[in-house]
């Protein structure tokens, strides 16, 4: 029999130093390609076995993150932790 549960994860809290190094990190994908923003969250689904039970997918709130950071969407993309005095100068 299927479980059709989602797995929720806590909400993490992260300081300043965790936002500014996340939020310049620009991972890549296996065939080396660069994302196409820094600080982009990549969350995959697909079934996961947690705590020695069977889940359909995975539900990862995004973090509670300091003050002066935010995500932002970026529209059919995905969510993007940016510094907020610094994006807001980008913008202008």
């Amino acid at each position: 029999m299927a479980n059709d549960e989602l797995y929720t994860h806590q909400v993490e809290v992260w300081d300043a130093k965790k936002c500014a190094q996340f939020s310049k990190r620009r991972s890549a994908d296996a065939y080396g390609t660069k994302d196409p923003f820094p600080g982009w969250t990549n969350l995959y689904n697909g079934g996961c076995v947690r705590e020695e039970k069977w889940y359909k997918g995975e539900v990862i709130p995004l973090p509670e993150v300091a003050e002066g950071y935010e995500f932002i969407q970026e529209l059919s993309w995905c969510w993007r932790l940016v510094h907020t005095e610094t994006h807001n100068k980008e913008k202008a």
